[in-house]
């Protein structure tokens, strides 16, 4: 069975530093966004949810059912249903639709969902909790979903489209599927593991219902709901905010407000507060509205409009726009009964400059908690680790620091250095006694002591230098480097080179989701040693 290890520290770079103070209760952070970080009170939120219209929630149902189709069964489908209750209430995450599942991180963040929504019921059991993965289907940046990689080969998918990923057709994502086959003929399970994404990818029309097969498929027994934003039901709904995004800078007004308090307190900003903040369908390529004199234009095309064309426009063909990064959000929230948003390290940034725009549109902000972190590592690395004597918390050090004090470590077969203060403290007090006996002679012996300590210091000091040139020293220090740049690499996190395709090849069966267990407390960092 894994064993668990919580990292209660975090570690320097790998998250923002907003996420550190948010966690940690610093109170000038916590008045940029109430209820984030860890202490959240979710008695108040659920209370002021409870608002939430009944006609929202027969909508969303209705068009939640309508997206699944026959694939709803089970607690997905009681989930769905229980929407339409005035006691049930979503907790959200989101993310971009990678092929095959994408990295880790994804799969930590529907769990962390998972989690949330059970945590939420056993603490309000009069409730009902509907964790909800909220796909981006909308966006347009296919570059960032259209790879993986796997045991060390990337593999990419080559798909024309300037159009929302969630539309693309997957009828030739087979061509990636068999470049993995044949890049792994020994695998045993590779076949096997392969079977669910070639019956999602040829059984679907495109990404985003083939991602939804796919989350579907690992988590429907956790009631896990997939919502497809990029509905028209769900955007007549959101005409009014869209219209009023048109209307006012005064949103994006709010944002750079915002965005500079955070500055203030030398905290990362990640976006730019702008308006409008919706894009739009042309030709089926998704362009940026830019607002210019006399009307609107399209960033790309250049095609502009006057105001009462543009509106005109979206209010014939809801379907033709779409939310910026800084109205998704927003958007999120007028469609769902949510409480609270579960967010990446980068999201947590961008979700604190957003805070003051769900008041500009006179709605409540969910929670915003961070997600779970896991490094997923072999027991014998432990083992390797124990054996130098280096520590988890070195490991996560730069470079340098591991070096150092892989070094430290190494010097204690180093009976020179180990003895040279035994050395200085024992001739001071033979010259203290020589003072006082043959004081005369106290200056030579002393010039010599002081000669013979120089000639010991320097020896051991090439003895240190010369340590990672010792052969067995040199292969221990490469083992470990190797292990730093595997599990514990500030620049890249495991989690985010780490692909749940290589996860799912090496076990197949997904038992006890590739063995990670529920994690909660303050500190979202988990080691599992397996």
């Amino acid at each position: 069975m894994p064993e668990f290890e919580t990292i209660a520290f975090f570690p320097e770079g790998y998250y923002p530093k907003l996420l550190e103070k948010a966690i940690e209760g610093d109170p000038e952070v916590k008045a940029l966004y109430p209820h984030s970080g860890t202490e959240v009170d979710f008695t108040s939120i659920i209370d002021k949810r409870k608002a939430f219209p009944e006609a929202r929630r027969q909508v969303l149902v209705t068009t939640l059912l309508k997206q699944y189709g026959n694939l709803a069964s089970g607690s997905v489908l009681e989930n769905i249903q229980k929407l339409a209750e005035p006691k049930t209430f979503t907790v959200t995450t989101g993310q971009q639709i990678h092929i095959f599942l994408g990295p880790m991180y994804v799969i930590y963040k529907a769990l962390s969902t998972i989690w949330l929504a059970r945590e939420l019921k056993e603490k309000y059991p009069e409730n009902q909790f509907v964790p909800v993965f909220w796909m981006a289907s909308e966006d347009h940046d296919f570059e960032e979903v259209n790879h993986i990689s796997v045991f060390n080969r990337k593999f990419e998918w080559k798909a024309n489209t300037g159009g929302p990923v969630g539309r693309i057709s997957t009828s030739d994502i087979s061509i990636v599927l068999n470049e993995i086959r044949n890049a792994f003929p020994n695998e045993s399970n590779l076949e096997k593991a392969l079977e669910i994404f070639q019956k999602a990818y040829s059984e679907n029309a495109n990404l985003a219902e083939s991602t939804r097969f796919l989350l579907h498929h690992f988590f429907a027994q956790d009631g896990l709901v997939v919502l497809d934003p990029d509905d028209l039901a769900f955007k007549q709904e959101f005409l009014p905010v869209m219209l009023q995004d048109l209307r006012s800078e005064k949103q994006g007004q709010a944002v750079e407000e915002q965005s500079r308090k955070m500055r203030n307190l030398k905290l990362e900003t990640g976006i730019h507060g702008r308006s409008p903040n919706v894009f739009m369908l042309n030709s089926g390529i998704r362009e940026r509205i830019d607002r210019v004199e006399g009307g609107y234009r399209l960033k790309g095309s250049g095609k502009e409009f006057s105001s009462p064309e543009l509106e005109e426009k979206l209010l014939a063909n809801p379907e033709d726009f779409s939310a910026n990064v800084a109205l998704r959000p927003v958007y999120q929230e007028y469609i769902l009964p949510n409480l609270a948003y579960i967010a990446g390290p980068g999201e947590f940034t961008y979700w604190y400059q957003l805070h003051p725009v769900f008041a500009f549109y006179g709605m409540e902000a969910p929670a915003l908690l961070a997600r779970r972190s896991f490094i997923l590592a072999d027991l014998k690395v432990r083992e390797k680790l124990h054996e130098t004597g280096i520590n988890t918390e070195l490991m996560f050090a730069s470079e340098t620091e591991l070096k150092h004090g892989f070094l430290e470590k190494s010097k204690a077969g180093n009976t020179i250095e180990n003895r040279l203060p035994e050395l200085g403290q024992a001739m001071e007090e033979v010259n203290a006694f020589l003072y006082k006996i043959r004081h005369s002679e106290l200056k030579e012996i002393k010039k010599a002591g002081e000669d013979y300590q120089r000639r010991l210091k320097a020896i051991s000091e090439d003895y240190n230098n010369r340590l990672l040139d010792n052969e067995l020293n040199a292969a221990t220090w490469s083992k470990l480097w190797k292990i730093k740049q595997r599990f514990f690499d500030m620049e890249k996190p495991q989690e985010r080179g780490l692909f749940f395709m290589e996860e799912y090849i090496k076990n197949w069966t997904f038992d006890e989701k590739v063995g990670i267990k529920p994690v909660f407390g303050k500190w979202p960092l988990t080691l599992v040693w397996r």
